[in-house]
């Protein structure tokens, strides 16, 4: 504990010093860098305090029992030793805590200071002007630094080639086959996921939502596998270097995020299967947007390519303007093409709305209407800024809407989901109550249970989505997360107790877990296994309660110790069921044990 108490202070130490020399100085790659050591020293340190915080009340709980020593009589040798050694490990203990929680308030004050720093720059950079892509003398510089960036990059292409050269025919082959056999059970389980989905589910709304979600999954894993499978041949010979090996792992979960975001597209338009679609579209408008969300991922995933290849290959500041500006341009070209389609869809739903009622108006198709033209004048204002020369700006805009747009459609889709699967449990109660199952008292409260589940679900995934699409500028979403919900897994306290949501929830996955699978094996030893064995009928049901028994025992003991509590500090637990057992439960294990003696040793 010591030896990473120092090692972990050491880094921490090392980190402040660097920004305290010239921080502006530092690069955006090492202040992320920097970042992540200070979040992985900080949880460690929480950790460490965590683990050594019982361990201190147990030495103090020692000492305590053992009293203040008389000053007027002599201690006994054995007992001055044990004092001497608790006291010895009193002080250790205190001062490892201590140590913990400074490091880890150090660490917290570290990741502050470099959020401020990458917010400022980032700000800053906002702000600045480049040379217009449309003036002579940036295509001037374009091509004086254009060779040069062109050779680093051959370099680069050149150790690809190398390391491709180097895999044997066998594993290139045996790659083959295996993105064969992956595009052929993504095409063949997309195409039967709505027969699937049919078969096993009722003819109510839920069916579309479910296959809405299922139909995600093929899009995400499928390109993302196929990434994971030509880095795996990339890899083969290891001969690729530190940097371009962290570069192809980073590109592989963009092609798993690419597939996502064209799959969340082609779900809530849904060209093919206009009466599964979720949304409120028109046929029209769907079929306009089909080819949209596929060239959305598409060119995502090369904008994200090219900057990081850029960074890569250290290109010139010419080079990385236009390829950032070329995909700037290609990004907001689509948004408005989306915005403008959807604006003159609304419109004509308008218009044929005024022409059936004339006086019935929608104030909330008044609001829709409003969002894509509002839409396509941010993006005018964003092209424009792109030609007076603010490329960062007119980037940052089409980023933002893009991200608003991905976490919007999953916010969407999973509320359309818990929506349709709760009201299909109420339809279930409300059945149920009219077969004579349920009695009116109980089907009321299951409903008002479910009504309630349900919204509470609805609103955390409201509320994610806001927070999330709310993100200040400078900060990413793993740095905003572990900020704000980093107490999930560091923890408060409640008194003298360490409660951490995190392992309260893996502590009830634990108990539901084992519960299932104790249920499971006693249904096995019940049904199969004793039947086959000389037991007659009430030894074998003896047999199978008490295989519950010892495994409902082992499951509890492991959800406990998957909460952070020990095995071997449950004596007082123990001390406590014992003194229980001496007064209250006596005469129930007595008959228990009894019980069973009687079913094995059969005496009567």
């Amino acid at each position: 504990m010591s030896t990473v108490l120092d090692k972990t202070q050491a880094a921490v130490t090392r980190i402040q010093e660097r920004l305290k020399q010239k921080p502006q100085g530092i690069e955006d790659t090492e202040l992320v860098a920097m970042r992540d050591t200070l979040q992985e020293a900080q949880s460690r340190a929480d950790d460490i305090a965590a683990q050594l915080e019982p361990e201190l009340a147990g030495v103090q709980a020692r000492l305590k029992e053992l009293g203040t020593p008389a000053p007027d009589a002599p201690e006994p040798p054995d007992i001055a030793q044990q004092r001497a050694q608790l006291t010895k490990r009193q002080s250790l203990l205190d001062s490892q805590i201590k140590l913990a929680r400074l490091m880890g308030v150090d660490a917290r004050q570290g990741q502050d200071q470099i959020s401020v720093l990458r917010r400022a720059r980032f700000q800053a950079e906002l702000g600045e002007r480049t040379q217009s892509l449309l003036t002579p003398s940036f295509w001037r510089n374009v091509m004086r630094d254009a060779p040069r960036d062109m050779r680093r990059l051959d370099g680069l292409l050149d150790e690809l080639g190398d390391s491709l050269r180097a895999v044997p025919t066998h594993v290139w082959s045996t790659a083959l086959a295996l993105a064969m056999l992956l595009l052929l059970g993504g095409e063949v389980g997309r195409r039967g996921l709505a027969t699937s989905t049919v078969r096993h589910t009722q003819p109510a709304r839920l069916r579309r939502s479910i296959f809405a979600v299922l139909t995600v999954v093929p899009y995400t894993v499928v390109p993302g596998l196929l990434a994971t499978i030509l880095l795996f041949v990339l890899r083969w010979g290891g001969e690729l270097g530190a940097d371009l090996s962290a570069f192809l792992q980073q590109s592989v979960i963009v092609v798993y995020l690419a597939g996502a975001m064209a799959g969340l597209g082609t779900v809530l338009l849904s060209p093919a299967r206009p009466s599964w679609r979720l949304p409120a579209l028109t046929d029209g408008l769907a079929n306009t947007l089909a080819w949209v969300p596929a060239v959305f991922a598409v060119t995502f995933a090369l904008a994200w390519t090219a900057q990081r290849l850029l960074e890569l290959i250290n290109a010139s500041l010419s080079t990385i303007l236009l390829v950032n500006g070329a995909m700037t341009v290609a990004l907001n070209i689509l948004i408005g093409f989306t915005a403008l389609s959807l604006r003159s869809s609304l419109r004509g739903q308008a218009q044929q709305a005024s022409a059936q009622a004339p006086a019935a108006a929608s104030p909330v198709l008044s609001w829709a209407r409003a969002v894509p033209s509002v839409l396509v004048f941010v993006i005018s204002v964003s092209l424009v800024a792109f030609l007076l020369g603010f490329i960062a700006l007119s980037s940052l805009v089409a980023q933002e809407i893009i991200w608003l747009a991905v976490i919007g459609s999953i916010t969407y889709l999973l509320v359309v989901l818990i929506t349709d699967v709760f009201d299909s449990l109420v339809a279930k109660v409300g059945r149920e109550q009219a077969a004579g199952l349920l009695s009116a008292q109980q089907a009321r409260t299951r409903c008002q249970l479910l009504v309630l589940i349900s919204g509470m679900l609805r609103l955390m995934l409201v509320l994610s989505a806001i927070a999330l699409v709310l993100l200040p500028f400078g900060e990413n979403p793993g740095e905003w997360l572990q900020r704000r919900l980093g107490f999930l897994t560091s923890g408060f306290k409640v008194g003298e107790a360490q409660i951490r949501p995190a392992s309260i929830a893996s502590t009830m996955i634990v108990l539901l877990a084992g519960v299932y699978a104790v249920r499971v094996l006693r249904t096995w030893i019940s049904d199969q296994f004793l039947p086959v064995t000389r037991l007659d009928e009430s030894m074998r049901t003896s047999a199978a309660n008490l295989v519950g028994y010892l495994g409902y025992f082992a499951v509890v003991m492991m959800a406990i110790s998957s909460l952070g509590i020990g095995l071997e500090r449950m004596a007082w637990i123990v001390s406590a069921l014992s003194v229980g057992i001496g007064f209250g439960l006596q005469a129930v294990v007595q008959n228990f044990v009894s019980g069973v003696i009687l079913v094995a040793e059969r005496p009567i």
